[in-house]
């Protein structure tokens, strides 16, 4: 990663301020310096979000075991129609804060609020990328499991089936295996959760699980393939007088040979939740929840993972990323 090389730091900072207007340098977290991200392009329109009861607060913290509430809330559905921009997470701020208040990201409790933090938290910063510097957002952990949820957005999956990712993962985890049989040891350097609600269903809070993740060679060696199908180490696991949510997950891709490099991934949101809940009736099936995570806390290793973007869009849009 040439771009976090201290001598051509400032280099790049300045090819970035020449390009964007500004530059700003700071010092994050608990005395680490962080490399400075420059202001967000002013040629990209900030997210329109839907009409909602949650009043966001940056240091409000929420759980995967006791989200209901939080996912029970009251946000408008959004409709291709009405927002044909879909979801737009694109990582060029100046600070993971601003970023997070633009989708309303709420952290989980395990982890607390880690902006911008150079070790355990997430944050922008400058990179290379095939077409020059830029910003995204790193994504980096040592033996910890770092999370956020936005609840701002919903909609259907078939509505919005197109989902688009850009990411660059430096550092995997080892001996993971994030799969139901495996029982534990369920870390990955990179996952992208959706929460699920049955619109029929009375009960609000009942929920249900899809997931992609970065897949890494389990203790066995054995690599899953970009597109396998399995269910999570944490579904329907039994903690104490509670029961998680049913959750498959499919690969993006993964191990040595696709690291430290960009991949651009695309999946149809709607045909995989058809082939991880072939049972249920997916025109009736909601997200009312994203959550974006690394963790590397069962296998005690460290993780390093760049996102540039996430999109979920209606389908048929040629330019998932858009301009920016």
């Amino acid at each position: 990663m040439r771009a976090l090389e201290p001598a051509t730091l400032e280099r790049w900072r300045a090819l970035i301020a020449a390009r964007r207007g500004a530059a700003v340098v700071a010092t994050r977290g608990a005395g680490s310096p962080v490399e400075a991200a420059p202001a967000r392009r002013a040629t990209r329109d900030r997210a329109v979000l839907a009409p909602r009861s949650i009043a966001w607060r940056a240091d409000r913290l929420t759980t995967s075991r006791g989200g209901g509430k939080l996912f029970a809330a009251d946000v408008t559905a959004m409709s291709p129609a009405r927002f044909p921009r879909g979801v737009r997470v694109i990582c060029d701020h100046q600070s993971m804060r601003e970023l997070r208040a633009e989708h309303e990201f709420y952290y989980d409790a395990e982890s607390g609020v880690v902006d911008d933090r150079a070790v355990n938290g997430f944050g922008p910063t400058v990179v290379d990328t095939d077409s020059g510097p830029d910003v995204a957002c790193r994504l980096r952990t040592r033996a910890a499991s770092v999370k956020m949820t936005t609840v701002s957005y919903r909609f259907r999956p078939v509505d919005y089936p197109e989902v688009a990712v850009r990411l660059k993962v430096v550092q995997g985890v080892t001996g993971a295996d994030p799969t139901k049989a495996a029982r534990g040891r369920n870390d990955t350097a990179f996952k992208i959760w959706f929460v699920l609600r049955d619109l029929r269903d009375a009960d609000r809070s009942a929920v249900r699980l899809f997931g992609y993740y970065w897949a890494d060679p389990n203790t066995r060696g054995e690599l899953a393939a970009a597109g396998a199908l399995s269910e999570a180490a944490s579904s329907r696991r039994r903690i104490v007088v509670i029961t998680l949510p049913e959750a498959w997950q499919i690969a993006l891709g993964g191990g040595a040979a696709q690291e430290d490099r960009w991949i651009d991934v695309r999946r149809d949101l709607a045909a995989d939740i058809r082939r991880a809940y072939p049972r249920e009736r997916l025109e009736d099936l909601q997200v009312v929840a994203i959550t974006i995570q690394s963790d590397s806390d069962d296998t005690h290793s460290q993780s390093e993972v760049y996102l540039k973007h996430l999109t979920i869009t209606p389908r048929d849009r040629g330019d998932a990323a858009g301009s920016r």
